[in-house]
């Protein structure tokens, strides 16, 4: 059956096999790295970037959360500029918030249209019916942060506090939401980044298989052909010798060569004379042709997909093979790119955590595919980076502050126990006047004989009343000192405020104790307010009390004239007495409540500073993780200032 089948047409068989397995391998890697193409341009185009807004969405929400903590402290005073620039910052802030908002709703609903894989899909439409529920939040927001500046504006005080705790409520839940948005994405970009190492797996798996088939089945058909037509040349070269013999004059003649054949032996043998020089030229440039195939394959396996096949060839079946060769490299470097093993290489360093490296000067989609997801990956680093910087920043500051808070809470309490101290002295004091007038009352009907111990007793009684407004004025100079710890107190609470809330998530409970310390500041603001109250009565009475005895002695020269009237006179500095008593005795009571509540703020300054060690621990950790991975600008990068 061979020897009615051309040469030509066998080579062709073998070489279409050839061809046949190449195109197969190359429609395959064709069809699988476009895939993989598709899902790298899936996350560069649309996973990335919506992750990216969803970052800004996150910073825009920490920072209307800031914005409306430092409202509610400014808002004791609501036509100040402070209070103003608040309402406009947050104005601001709002109206970029729900800008970010829609662009992160229209980018999901176009991956939504993009995506044919059901399972995406479905994560995309999850992801934004989230983002609709984070949109109404938002608006929910805004409604009653309008409410509660409405209220301020118009004086209205009665659900303040009310209103305060529904922001507070409504910002966890924002934060709650966008929280778990960024879990939502991040498993996205993990479950697309495998489907493209699985889909790449299975591209080799598959390209290898074809390859390994292709080479058997051309072995196979060459051992066929190679036998057939080596019994064509055996015969062909007998008579080919002999001719040559006759060339060589050895023979006078020549036996006509075997052109019973009908493959190209047998015309070769009708026309050897007419084209033997034809045949040597055309056998060059074929064997010229291959040698080239040879060189290109070899580079090929090298993973470099620039040279072509530039040698013609006469040999129509090599030169078909020609141009598609030619055809298949131009395709392989316009889709994957000029150097397949530095595609490899920058895919390899990629797993280990280095993104550092790019495709150079490549114009393949899946380099450059490959080369935009590594700067946005690298960009997102720095990022992360920055933000663990800031928040390290910020947790140092939070210590030095919550220290500082625990020294002045501990000063407060010494100070309160002196002034306890001092009370009690006076309390001693004001017992002793009252005994003594109740002497006085007790032997009033015998002024007349004992004027002169009554004016001795008068200027005791004197004595004692400069001895009262001394204590007292050292209690109000206490009582200034509580007040300014009190405020010092209520600074840095809000100060702890603001940094808990720059802390995000893990500043929450922080957060709680800074409101808490500020509820205590507050408490012993208004106690130190009520003490002065009362130290301000005594300081009255104890002067009232040295005016009554001054008259005492300008009224002991005509006693027996005036008896009647110094009886009454007695009576009334008894009666001052047992108030300033009563007095001193709530002031007792309120400097007792105040240094419970001052040990308590001890307390509570205390677990703050854990809390912000807690913190600090925390940012450090971000920064490690940062650190750990190899990419451009990793140290320059800055702290954040917002």
């Amino acid at each position: 059956m061979l020897k009615n089948i051309k040469m030509t047409t066998k080579f062709v068989l073998v070489i279409s096999t050839l061809m046949f397995g190449m195109a197969i391998i190359s429609t395959s890697a064709y069809l699988g790295l476009s895939k993989i193409g598709e899902e790298i341009e899936e996350i560069s185009q649309y996973q990335i970037p919506i992750n990216t807004l969803i970052t800004e969405l996150e910073k825009d929400i920490l920072q209307e959360e800031i914005l409306t903590y430092e409202l509610i402290i400014a808002s004791k005073d609501v036509h100040s500029e402070e209070f103003k620039n608040l309402k406009h910052k947050i104005k601001k802030r709002e109206e970029e918030t729900d800008k970010t908002i829609k662009e992160a709703e229209h980018l999901v609903q176009k991956a939504i249209n993009h995506n044919t894989d059901i399972k995406t899909k479905n994560t995309y439409k999850l992801f934004l019916k989230e983002l609709k529920v984070l949109e109404h939040e938002q608006t929910a927001f805004e409604k009653s942060l309008a409410i509660f500046q409405a209220d301020l504006d118009a004086g209205n005080t009665e659900n303040i506090e009310h209103e305060k705790k529904v922001l507070h409520q409504e910002l966890e839940e924002m934060d709650h939401n966008i929280q778990a948005l960024m879990k939502q994405m991040e498993g996205l970009l993990k479950h697309s980044t495998h489907q493209a190492e699985k889909d790449e797996k299975n591209i080799l798996r598959t390209i290898e298989i074809i390859s390994a088939i292709t080479f058997i089945l051309s072995i196979i058909l060459s051992f066929i052909i190679v036998r057939s037509v080596k019994s064509s040349i055996e015969n062909f070269q007998e008579g080919f010798l002999g001719f040559f013999r006759f060339l060589n004059k050895e023979n006078n003649e020549v036996q006509l060569l075997d052109d019973s054949r009908s493959d190209e032996m047998g015309k070769m043998a009708k026309i050897l004379n007419e084209n033997i020089n034809k045949t040597r030229v055309m056998i060059k440039r074929d064997d010229a042709f291959l040698d080239e195939v040879v060189v290109i394959v070899a580079q090929i396996k090298e993973g470099k997909l620039v040279h072509t096949l530039d040698n013609e060839t006469s040999t129509q079946s090599l030169e078909t093979l020609r141009v598609n060769f030619n055809e298949m490299i131009k395709s392989l470097n316009s889709n994957i790119a000029n150097n397949v093993h530095e595609v490899l290489a920058v895919l390899d360093n990629i797993g280990q955590l280095d993104f550092r490296n790019e495709i150079k000067n490549d114009k393949g989609k899946i380099s450059m595919a490959i080369n935009n997801v590594t700067r946005l990956i690298t960009e997102m680093l720095i990022d992360n980076k920055s933000n663990g910087l800031t928040l390290d920043q910020s947790s140092d500051i939070l210590l030095e502050n919550v220290s500082t808070l625990n020294r002045n809470s501990n000063t407060a309490a010494a100070a309160l126990e002196e002034t306890a101290a001092a009370l009690d002295e006076i309390t001693s004091t004001i017992t002793s006047n009252s005994e003594n007038i109740l002497k006085i009352s007790s032997v009033s009907d015998k002024l007349t004989t004992s004027a002169n111990q009554g004016k001795q007793l008068a200027n005791e009684t004197t004595q004692a009343m400069i001895e009262i407004d001394e204590q007292v004025k050292a209690i109000s100079d206490a009582i200034s000192l509580i007040d300014q710890i009190s405020f010092q107190t209520n600074i840095l609470s809000l100060n702890a405020a603001v940094e808990a809330a720059t802390a995000g998530e893990s500043g929450k409970g922080f957060a709680v104790v800074a409101q808490e310390v500020r509820n205590l500041a507050s408490r012993s603001a208004e106690v130190a307010n009520e003490i002065k109250i009362l130290v301000e009565t005594a300081s009255k009475k104890a002067n009232d009390g040295k005016t009554i005895a001054s008259k005492m002695i300008e009224g002991y020269t005509g006693l027996d004239e005036n008896i009647s009237e110094t009886t009454s006179l007695i009576s009334d500095i008894k009666s001052a007495s047992q108030e300033q008593k009563r007095g001193i005795e709530q002031i007792n009571i309120a400097v007792n409540s105040l240094d419970q509540q001052t040990q308590e703020n001890a307390a509570i300054a205390s677990r703050t500073q854990e809390i912000a060690l807690q913190t600090d621990k925390i940012a450090k950790l971000i920064v490690k993780n940062a650190n750990e991975k190899e990419f451009h600008g990793k140290d320059e990068v800055q702290i954040k200032v917002v």
